[in-house]
């Protein structure tokens, strides 16, 4: 049983927490992951960031258009900048530049429950001009993720290249 105590140093401060916690396997396993989605897997799970790709992850908390009934379902709206400097380019047969992303965003609730996840395959074509601002930049990826209600929830995701494998985390 962990016992974690925490005190304040100022009145009128309130701390909130949840019960219990989450860590990683007792077990280590020395085989490397394999496949797409054990990488992204690891790489979502992952308590730290997983190194090689930059990314930054902004939830906002938003609602869909009125449906027929005027009712608006909760969501998230989940901005991520990937840093495009990380990314690798491979050349086209039409001369151009392309890069293929895997985009995984999950959501959970107060419980590590997991309530939605979207799990998608990117193909970026760009010039080589478009690419040089990419490397200065960032490659800006938004959707909208549907949630049953309002409340707390904790909201991760994870990149990974396809042509050099790196990954990143937020």
């Amino acid at each position: 049983e962990h016992r974690i105590q925490v005190k304040v140093r100022r009145a009128g401060l309130t701390v909130r927490s949840r019960k219990g916690y989450t860590s990683a396997s007792d077990e280590v396993s020395d085989a490397a992951p394999v496949t797409r989605e054990e990488q992204l897997g690891r790489a979502l799970f992952s308590p730290f960031h997983a190194g090689g790709i930059g990314l930054h992850l902004t939830p906002l908390y938003s609602a869909s258009a009125p449906d027929a009934a005027n009712r608006r379902q909760p969501l998230l709206r989940v901005a991520l900048a990937v840093d495009g400097d990380s990314l690798q380019f491979k050349d086209t047969a039409e001369g151009k530049k392309e890069a293929v992303l895997d985009v995984v965003v999950a959501t959970y609730d107060s419980e590590n429950r997991k309530i939605t996840s979207q799990d998608k395959r990117y193909t970026v074509d760009a010039t080589s001009a478009q690419v040089a601002a990419f490397k200065t930049g960032s490659l800006d990826y938004e959707l909208d993720v549907p949630i049953p209600s309002a409340g707390a929830y904790q909201v991760r995701a994870a990149v990974r290249d396809d042509a050099s494998g790196k990954l990143g985390s937020a």
